[in-house]
């Protein structure tokens, strides 16, 4: 049953989870599938899903967290860092997980991409997180 993660450290004084980053290859993703069934076995109360630097694997968080989920009706965390993007491009980013009930969202400010020094914030961007 997928839960808000709130809800899961409400009901249990200790919890624990894995987090993936995702893979760059097809073949990666593979593997990151059968890792996942595997440690689903295992029980965790939910997993996470990382964002690289400046939104670099924006398309594949979703997939991999939509299909997780899916997959193995497992509670998913889908991280999301804002820098680089504008309040439209997040906008639509959370629109996506609700429409896909992705009810987890782990918003950071983030990192910019490894190849951009000062990065300027995003036009209609965020300066500042809450």
């Amino acid at each position: 049953m997928i839960k808000k993660i709130t809800d899961i450290f409400k009901e249990k004084d200790r919890t624990f989870s894995f987090e993936f980053f995702p893979p760059k290859t097809p073949k990666g993703i593979e593997n990151l599938y059968r890792a996942a069934e595997e440690l689903n076995r295992l029980g965790p109360d939910f997993v996470s899903v990382t964002y690289g630097a400046g939104g670099s694997t924006r398309g594949a968080t979703m997939d991999i967290c939509v299909e997780i989920q899916k997959r193995f009706d497992i509670t998913v965390m889908h991280h999301l860092t804002c820098v680089g993007h504008s309040r439209q491009e997040l906008e639509a980013v959370i629109s996506q997980l609700k429409d896909n009930n992705i009810k987890n969202i782990l918003a950071l400010r983030g990192d910019p991409p490894k190849d951009v020094e000062n990065q300027e914030p995003a036009p209609d961007g965020l300066e500042y997180c809450y």
